[in-house]
């Protein structure tokens, strides 16, 4: 019997435990933060973003806009009825917060605009147990 690092395994023990086709084991890769979403409404005459605790497919109101962080992507949710200002600030705000974030977003993160009844499958997979009407 033999110790081995783990990291440094020879080919042969590789081939031995997985098969001919074992390729060396890449490390774990990094989880990505959970999902967040934000509420972005002028229903007061003042645009007020908030984040929305444990969101569901509930909380896209079609009178306001909801930003979802993805980590890898980043949604503007347009609610059909959301006034024009909103649709504005919440694309500003949606390009600052991945400027200034802290949690590793890459500068080139895609903005994709989504509307109801159009959202693609990388939005809809943040939503646990996805309803389509």
């Amino acid at each position: 019997m033999a110790k081995i690092e783990e990291g440094s395994e020879t080919p042969e023990f590789l081939k031995a435990c997985f098969g001919s086709d074992a390729k060396k084991l890449e490390p774990a890769k990094r989880k990505s933060p959970p999902t967040r979403a934000f509420l972005v409404s002028g229903s007061s005459g003042i645009i007020v973003v908030e984040e929305i605790v444990k969101f569901t497919q509930d909380d896209l109101d079609n009178d306001h806009v909801v930003i979802v962080d993805g980590f890898n992507h980043l949604f503007v949710w347009f609610g059909d009825k959301a006034p024009p200002a909103e649709k504005e600030l919440a694309l500003d705000t949606a390009q600052k917060y991945v400027a200034e974030s802290s949690k590793g977003h890459r500068a080139s993160l895609s903005l994709r605009v989504t509307y109801p009844h159009h959202e693609p499958l990388q939005f809809m997979k943040h939503f646990h147990g996805w309803y389509v009407f």
